[in-house]
C-alpha cells in the first residue's frame, strides 16, 4: 500500500512539474483591446475634433455646437476681403487653419471689450486674426511650429506654458483639436486672439 502511494505521490509531482504556467493578464476570446491611449486632459487638450470629410472650413465651423458665435461673424468678411473669405469656403487645393474662440471664450471677450465694433475694419482684423494661411495639424505644433502667418499679415506665436501645453501668443490655449475639413483644419481656443493694435 505504500509502495502505491509513493508511486501516486510521484505521479503527481509530474503531473505538476509538467503543467504550462497560466498566462498572464485576461484571456481574450474576441479582438485584441485598443492600444491605451492617455485621458486628453492629460495632454492639455479637453476633446478631438470630428472630421469632415466632405465640407468646407465655413461649413464645418458653421456646425459645431461649442462655438456658435463666431462662425455668424465669418460671413461679415465676404465682402471687403474676398481672399480671406476664400480660405473658408475654397475647394481649390489650398489648405488652411481656423483658430476658432469657443462660446465662453467669445462671451468673455465681450465682456473685457463692451465697446469693441462688431463691424468694419476692425472685425474684419479680429477675423482675420484666426485664420493661417497654412494648413497646422496638432501634431505640427507639437513638433514645434514657431509662428505662422494669419490672413491679416500678422504672425501667430506658438510656445509652450510649463505644463507643456502649447500657447498661442503667450496666452490662448487650445481646447478641441483637429475638426479635419475638405480644405483644412479648426482648432477651437479657450480666448480671442485681440491683434495687438486692438486691445
Amino acid at each position: 500500500m505504500r509502495n502505491v502511494l509513493l508511486r501516486y505521490g510521484y505521479w503527481m509531482i509530474l503531473g505538476v512539474l509538467s503543467c504550462e504556467p497560466p498566462p498572464s493578464g485576461p484571456i481574450f476570446t474576441g479582438s485584441p483591446p485598443p492600444p491605451y491611449q492617455a485621458p486628453l486632459e492629460l495632454m492639455c487638450i479637453r476633446y478631438a475634433g470630428q472630421q469632415h470629410p466632405h465640407s468646407l472650413l465655413l461649413e464645418a465651423a458653421q456646425q459645431n455646437t461649442l462655438s456658435t458665435h463666431f462662425p455668424a461673424l465669418l460671413e461679415h468678411i465676404r465682402p471687403r476681403h474676398p481672399l480671406i473669405y476664400r480660405a473658408l469656403t475654397s475647394d481649390q487645393h489650398e489648405r488652411y487653419t481656423l483658430f476658432m474662440p469657443t462660446d465662453k471664450a467669445w462671451e468673455a471677450f465681450r465682456q473685457q471689450y463692451p465697446a469693441f465694433p462688431l463691424k468694419g475694419d476692425s472685425l474684419q482684423a479680429l477675423i482675420a486674426q484666426h485664420i493661417a494661411l497654412d494648413f497646422i495639424p496638432y501634431q505640427l505644433l507639437e513638433d514645434g511650429l514657431p509662428r505662422a502667418s494669419a490672413a491679416n499679415g500678422r504672425i501667430i506665436n506658438f510656445s509652450t506654458d510649463d505644463n507643456g501645453c502649447i500657447l498661442l501668443n503667450g496666452y490662448v490655449h487650445l481646447e478641441v483639436i483637429e475638426d479635419l475639413c475638405k480644405n483644412g483644419v479648426i482648432h477651437l481656443i479657450d480666448q480671442v486672439l485681440v491683434p495687438e493694435n486692438l486691445r
